[in-house]
């Protein structure tokens, strides 16, 4: 049975850990108003804030303001809230849709119709976990919160809190009158960043390096940006199909099966040939970018057949369109059984530090 994709089933996904509420006073940081420049802010993180840009008369997201400076290009601002709807869950589908979910038509209605018109009218969707709703408010102010991180606005601009989204409460409450005074494009924005962030929080690969986890919105705000750009990036699902020799690959740990789950599709690469991994999640975990691992000296053919030897390998993690180091790799080898094995490390001031416990993947061939 086809399935809804990882974004989806992550935002309906309850909340729970660090909370971070906005700031009531003013921030221990530099100004929020660019007469110095270059500001920052960092706080810990269980909820999330838009953040816009406001030069004069004029108020756009963050995201698309930092978007547009690293030479990002858009299309014109959308004409209606249907037509921004429609173009939003299309980007989002192509992007996060993979081969062993609904087809795309399915999957960009669903990401319409449960996700972002509840946002873009202020309407509460349902929680199918917790049987709850999560509401969705439009509020006469906000403080401005403490997750922005670095930034650069011209001289006379300053930041302004459009939304922030509280995950213990799972409430996300927007500003009705910078609502109201954005475009299309920038209310586009404003859902994905939300929608991203609170998945990033909820379940980022860097939730298992607790010390190291980010404490602002800068990753979230430079994918979001790429996402809505003409340029885009390259999809979660971009170098395999299923027309090629494609395996699925489910680990999880021995002493508890039900969770730390790892799921990946394996393939030769037609470019390299070299064995490739494409992962779903890691221990329950993800990236909004592709996730994946090339091993030079093994073949899928490997995976499977016990008689053939699987020398211990060592991988890179990569993101594919991040432009940026994951600081993880990942290592496959042949278990006495003939299983491959796979495990997760951190790399951090040079040192590389073990993940969890190693997995024992059950590799099969990929069936539509």
């Amino acid at each position: 049975m086809k399935t809804l994709s990882l974004i989806l089933i992550s935002f309906i996904l309850a909340g729970c850990g660090r909370e971070s509420v906005p700031n009531s006073g003013p921030l221990p940081t530099p100004s929020t108003t660019a007469g110095e420049g270059i500001g920052t802010a960092r706080g810990t993180i269980n909820g999330g804030g838009g953040v816009g840009v406001r030069c004069g008369n004029s108020l756009e997201m963050l995201d698309l303001y930092e978007a547009r400076k690293s030479g990002l290009t858009f299309s014109s601002a959308q004409a209606s809230k249907e037509a921004a709807a429609l173009m939003v869950s299309d980007r989002m589908s192509k992007h996060f849709w993979n081969v062993d979910t609904v087809e795309p038509e399915e999957h960009a209605q669903k990401l319409r119709e449960l996700l972002i018109l509840p946002i873009f009218e202020g309407r509460a969707f349902y929680n199918a976990v917790t049987k709850k709703s999560e509401d969705v408010n439009f509020v006469e102010s906000l403080p401005l919160s403490n997750d922005y991180g670095n930034y650069e606005l011209p001289k006379g601009c300053a930041l302004e809190q459009i939304a922030f989204y509280s995950d213990s409460n799972t409430k996300l409450s927007i500003v009705r009158s910078a609502w109201n005074e954005l475009d299309w494009m920038s209310k586009s924005v404003l859902a994905v960043h939300e929608l991203i962030y609170m998945i990033h929080r909820r379940s980022g690969l860097d939730n298992l390096i607790p010390e190291s986890l980010p404490k602002n919105s800068e990753s979230v705000r430079k994918f979001t940006g790429k996402l809505l750009s003409l340029e885009s990036l390259p999809t979660r699902s971009s170098g395999f199909s299923k027309s090629q020799p494609l395996y699925t690959c489910d680990g999880a740990m021995k002493n508890n099966p039900k969770e730390n789950s790892t799921i990946a599709y394996a393939f030769d690469s037609e470019a390299t040939g070299a064995l490739t991994l494409v992962f779903n999640s890691i221990h329950d975990m993800d990236s909004f970018y592709q996730l994946r691992a090339s091993f030079k000296s093994a073949k899928l053919s490997d995976l499977t057949d016990s008689t053939r030897p699987l020398t211990l390998e060592r991988a890179e993690l990569e993101t594919t369109g991040s432009g940026e180091p994951t600081n993880f790799s990942v290592t496959l080898e042949k278990s006495v059984n003939g299983k491959p094995l796979f495990q997760l490390f951190h790399v951090a001031n040079g040192k590389r530090i073990q993940i969890k416990d190693v997995q024992s993947l059950d590799c099969g061939k990929f069936e539509d």
